[in-house]
């Protein structure tokens, strides 16, 4: 079993969140920013990242980083994932807040044309499995958007330091923002925490796993501190 060790971040890191209260979020964003392969360890984080319906951290982009098989490993593990369809109280995965329906539903309307005209994949009928995405030139438009569904933006990065960058032009002026970094060694991790815009960083450890039933654990993790909450599994 994976240990999981959480502390906070103090040393020049940006607070986006200082003097702002926030009650509560519906739905928000994830990213996921891997290198090396995809392994038996980053199989497992993907699919604890994936292991909630509404009111879990789906990953919604992963930056992928020296290892372009990456994301064909990454579909075929997606593409055996099965999660249940949080519109069904008969196959629901974690908790789905009832007052939560109609909205889903309504969203899924607002932008399920645009994600098909756009020519995405969707790997299962179930609204909980995601949709893979390849983009090639930029994050797509809704990783910014609050869809509820699993989507994942996938795309080749040339170093950490460029991923995070896609990852910040990506994540608002305010951004409610958990990363996870699989594969990579910590002291590259560590070199780009002062500049992501994130709230949470994870370090070969899932976003579900220490905060399964709140988008990112960032409802949480602004309780806990007015800076940057790190964790990091027992492998990093």
């Amino acid at each position: 079993m994976r240990t999981l060790h959480c502390r906070v971040v103090k040393e020049n890191i940006i607070d986006h969140f200082e003097g702002k209260k926030v009650l509560r979020h519906g739905c928000g964003n994830c990213a996921m920013v891997a290198g090396g392969t995809f392994d038996a360890a980053a199989a497992d984080i993907v699919y604890q990242s994936f292991g909630y319906a509404i009111g879990c951290n789906a990953v919604k982009s992963a930056m992928v980083i020296g290892n372009s098989d990456w994301i064909s490993e990454a579909t075929m593990f997606l593409a055996n994932l099965i999660t249940g369809d949080p519109l069904d109280p008969q196959t629901q995965v974690g908790y789905v807040n009832p007052l939560n329906l109609d909205y889903i539903e309504k969203q899924l309307q607002i932008y399920g044309s645009r994600i098909k005209a756009l020519g995405r994949e969707r790997l299962s009928k179930h609204q909980s499995k995601p949709l893979l995405i390849y983009a090639n030139d930029y994050i797509p438009e809704f990783f910014g958007q609050e869809i509820p569904a699993y989507i994942l933006a996938v795309r080749s990065c040339e170093s950490i330091g460029k991923a995070v960058e896609e990852i910040n032009s990506g994540a608002g002026r305010n951004p409610r923002l958990a990363v996870s970094f699989v594969n990579i060694d910590r002291p590259n991790v560590y070199s780009v925490l002062p500049t992501i815009k994130a709230h949470s960083v994870f370090i070969n450890a899932p976003t579900t796993t220490v905060f399964p039933y709140y988008h990112e654990g960032n409802d949480y993790a602004l309780k806990l501190s007015k800076k940057k909450l790190l964790c990091t599994g027992s492998n990093a």
